[in-house]
């Protein structure tokens, strides 16, 4: 027998929501992962819906609800796929769908619900020194804006066209 859990009511703005840090969690996957009809809401940081780019949109806490822990993150990436809801940078954003780990990074999946609401707010990038000490230092800034604090340069564009990734450098290429 399947257990097929309810999803919740979705609400409107502003009503109850799980904080994007407390899906995130401490530790290297979401403490919540499987669990369908999460409610989450955040500014959209990032926006890749098109269908030649990653189809979804990442999504950071207001500040005014950042937690503040550097254990946990305040981003998270959802993955649309095309749901139809056009969201765009600097806008709130409520979402239901279901915690899942996709390489390694959580992520809201199987989207139930997206609303525009309608309003702005502020979600600063975190503050990022390099070199961090281990690449598991990533982990506490997953899904949300960074702005690096030193000059970096491109040493490497071979992976560009098919992941969109850049290789950076301290220094010098």
């Amino acid at each position: 027998n399947i257990t097929v859990l309810p999803v919740p009511p979705f609400g409107s703005c502003g009503d109850p929501a799980t904080f994007i840090h407390e899906v995130q969690g401490p530790g290297f996957s979401s403490p919540i992962v499987g669990t369908p009809g999460v409610i989450i809401e955040g500014v959209v940081v990032g926006d890749f819906q098109a269908g030649d780019e990653l189809r979804g949109f990442f999504l950071q806490e207001e500040d005014s609800d950042a937690d503040g822990d550097p254990q946990t993150s305040d981003g998270i990436f959802v993955f649309d796929n095309s749901f139809g809801t056009d969201v765009s940078m600097g806008a709130v954003v409520r979402v239901q769908g279901t915690v899942a780990e996709n390489f390694g990074q959580t992520e809201i999946r199987n989207i139930n619900n997206i609303e525009d609401c309608l309003i702005a707010d502020t979600a600063s990038a975190a503050a990022i020194t390099l070199p961090r000490s281990s690449v598991d230092d990533w982990e506490s800034t997953e899904g949300m804006s960074i702005d690096f604090t030193q000059m970096l340069y491109a040493s490497g564009n071979f992976s560009q066209a098919r992941f969109g990734e850049v290789d950076l450098a301290l220094g010098g290429p």
